[in-house]
């Protein structure tokens, strides 16, 4: 995807695009009968007038809609963030006007009705258009649904979003840069075969534990496997091992041992020989199964060090995946370019992929329609103060799945 103005998202590592999903939700918070939904709206400003889609019900035939741009660009993710969960209230404003739900916008607007509540604000190009273009960054919209009240005007419900206006010009002389995001998920189980060779393995957990692969299968999703979980499939239940197979039919796969297994515990009982091993088995196994070996990609356990990571580049790991809690406080507040490098026991760089804590939070919202808006729009912010290609590391078992789609 494209976006214009001379920023590029893709993704290289895992492909998927961040749009507005399909279906309706409504954000958090509203606390009143009448509820103002965000349906649809220009992200991107160009040369094309802005809409913003809207569904209203539940309000009063005298409610109206009030619509707020502010023209105090927001050049960074933390203030967008901060912008979308504490909207303005003052400043300086590029428009500020009111519209009647029968689409009386007093000239200032074009707002049109069509079914089930749905009205569609057209912004006039010739003059808040061009304002929007003249002021590069995230521009603030806050849209309020209104109703008269014994002391003044009472707000029924809200939500704040943003305009991005993309410079022409690339970051640098070498850009423009991308911004790839890529996705992890967990299909795993506990160990099935039992000290006395039975299979005790939970194939309805498991195969929800893979749903959101399968009902998105145009999202190729770096999963996470228990090798000996597959061979106990194919011992006790081929139906449901080809069912698992097929869900994750050309997704890259994680590199693990054969069960799960604490390395630095391991190690520090000298038993790192046993790691190797168990990270061949698992290796050959994957590859048995799934007819290629899986990827150099491991998710580094809460307890990792440096010497786990000299440990784990000799049991084939070529990269790390890493919470925010296995990183030291100068390297999280740094939110250090992705991927960046650690350094294990020997000094020797490896390659790292931090999870994206504040993308998360922001598709944690309610509304799936506002959480995809608000994080394409960071991800732009994020494109547009980048000086080299940038990733951008999401859980899918943490994400609404409504806010994605291809």
């Amino acid at each position: 995807m494209t976006i214009r103005r001379g920023v590029v998202l893709g993704a290289v590592l895992v492909a998927a695009v961040l749009v507005a999903p399909l279906s309706s939700g409504h954000r958090a918070g509203a606390q009143n009968a009448a509820r103002l939904d965000l349906e649809a709206q220009t992200l991107f400003v160009d040369d094309d007038p802005a809409e913003v889609v809207l569904r209203v019900s539940g309000a009063p035939d005298a409610a109206r809609l009030r619509f707020t741009i502010y023209d105090d660009p927001v050049l960074t993710r933390a203030e967008l963030r901060d912008h979308h969960r504490n909207p303005p209230t003052s400043g300086s404003r590029i428009a500020n006007f009111e519209c009647t739900l029968d689409g009386d916008c007093r000239g200032q607007a074009t707002l049109t009705e069509g079914p089930d509540g749905i009205r569609t604000l057209t912004l006039p190009d010739d003059e808040i258009g061009e304002s929007l273009r003249s002021t590069p960054g995230a521009l603030p919209l806050v849209v309020q649904l209104l109703d008269e009240g014994d002391d003044g005007d009472d707000v029924l419900d809200e939500f704040a979003t943003s305009l991005v206006v993309l410079d022409d010009a690339a970051p640098t002389a070498t850009g423009p840069f991308r911004v790839d995001v890529a996705f992890t998920s967990r299909v795993v189980a506990p160990v099935a075969l039992q000290p006395d060779l039975r299979y005790e393995l939970d194939v309805d957990a498991l195969l929800s534990a893979a749903s959101a692969l399968a009902d998105h299968r145009e999202l190729a999703v770096t999963t996470e496997l228990r090798p000996e979980t597959l061979d106990a499939l194919a011992a006790s239940d081929p139906a449901a091992l080809d069912e698992l197979l097929a869900i994750i039919d050309e997704r890259p796969l994680l590199r693990g041992p054969w069960v799960d297994m604490d390395e630095e515990a391991w190690r520090r009982a000298d038993e790192s020989d046993q790691v190797v091993a168990q990270y061949a088995l698992g290796n050959d196994t994957l590859e048995s199964f799934v007819g290629g070996p899986p990827t150099g990609l491991v998710r580094l356990d809460p307890d990792a060090g440096p010497d786990t990571l000299a440990l784990l580049r000799s049991a084939g790991a070529t990269a790390v995946l890493v919470a925010d809690d296995q990183l030291d406080t100068d390297t999280r507040s740094a939110e250090p370019t992705q991927p960046f490098q650690m350094l294990d026991a020997n000094g020797v760089a490896i390659t790292a992929l931090r999870y994206d804590e504040g993308l998360h939070e922001t598709l944690a919202d309610e509304d799936p329609e506002l959480a995809a808006y608000r994080a394409l729009a960071e991800l732009a912010i994020a494109a547009g103060e980048a000086t080299t290609d940038l990733g951008v590391l999401l859980d899918l078992d943490r994400v609404d799945t409504e806010a994605l789609v291809r």
